[in-house]
């Protein structure tokens, strides 16, 4: 597995992605679109490792960028996939029963972008982000998300 991105959130708990791995039948066969998973901190000094989204085609494929807010949300990009496979930004929030709900919060397609490979929060709340091409020039957009 290739390891893109790190976060850490108030916890101390580690957040991050594979570009690799999760689902391997239905995606980039033999290597998979990548994971999201989260490494806690034990009282033993150890790290519990839980994994919170494993993605697969069409939605969400080489998992790239993330960023948790105050509430433990996590915000991450995926490469390909959306509705047009130019990336998507997408939400993992935690339920009560410990599993974690999916939402797409934006589709790339070419002219607001392709490829996002950077996330972060900027002091307004909003999402900010960068993609690799597409836009105007074919050389990637400054994005911002309302989350």
């Amino acid at each position: 597995m290739v390891w893109s991105y790190l976060s850490i959130d108030s916890l101390g708990r580690l957040y991050g992605t594979t570009a690799e791995g999760g689902d391997l039948k239905g995606c980039d066969a033999p290597y998979g679109c990548g994971v999201v998973f989260q490494l806690a901190p034990e009282a033993n000094g150890k790290w519990r490792e839980k994994v919170l989204h494993a993605s697969h085609l069409p939605k969400h494929n080489n998992l790239e960028a993330l960023a948790v807010d105050g509430s433990g949300n996590v915000y991450v990009t995926s490469a390909q996939g959306g509705t047009d496979d130019d990336g998507a930004v997408f939400e993992l929030t935690a339920t009560t029963h410990g599993d974690w709900n999916v939402t797409s919060l934006h589709s790339f397609n070419d002219k607001d972008g392709n490829d996002p490979n950077d996330l972060f929060f900027g002091s307004d709340g909003n999402l900010y982000g960068t993609t690799g091409a597409g836009g105007a020039y074919d050389s990637g957009t400054l994005f911002e998300l309302t989350p």
